[in-house]
């Protein structure tokens, strides 16, 4: 069955579960920090798709709007949206006939090599960081301040609750 571990925060249970269940999908904002999701963003619940097993959330200060798991969340509600740069697809032209549901256009902000991994960030109305392989990034041929789009599949998005 697994070793369980108990996560707690100012006294209280914020996760418990299996290592691998708790950091793979974090329902706590704490648990992303640490299990390096690098993007997280404040966002409203604007459409709930039941049929589909999705919702939809906006992005704060943003039109962006990203298609996540069905949650017991309302419109309307405020949230947050936890998405790890690696999880993050970089296309240098508009991908089509994709099970993603997220296709976000985007300008190149930066690119900045860190040890063995190219990061992009990506200004979609919200900036995103992306991981690339060099060579990925070398294949696209992508430049600063050019268009690119981000692909995200829904369930790469985790909303999170605070304690």
């Amino acid at each position: 069955m697994g070793e369980q571990v108990v996560f707690i925060e100012n006294g209280k249970v914020i996760a418990q579960g299996t290592p691998y269940s708790v950091l793979e999908a974090p329902s706590h904002e704490t648990i992303a920090q640490s299990a390096d999701f690098e993007n997280i963003f404040d966002a409203t619940v604007v459409a709930r798709h039941e049929s589909q097993g999705t919702m939809t959330c906006r992005l704060s200060g943003a039109s962006v709007g990203l298609e996540v798991p069905l949650s017991r969340v309302q419109p309307g509600a405020q949230v947050r949206v936890a998405i790890r740069a690696g999880d993050i697809l970089l296309a240098n032209v508009r991908p089509a006939g994709l099970s993603a549901r997220n296709v976000i256009p985007g300008r190149l902000l930066s690119l900045q090599q860190k040890d063995v991994l190219v990061v992009a960030r990506v200004d979609c109305g919200a900036v995103f960081d992306v991981h690339l392989t060099p060579a990925a990034c070398n294949d696209l041929q992508v430049a600063v301040e050019k268009t690119v789009w981000l692909v995200v599949k829904t369930h790469s998005c985790h909303l999170l609750w605070r304690g």
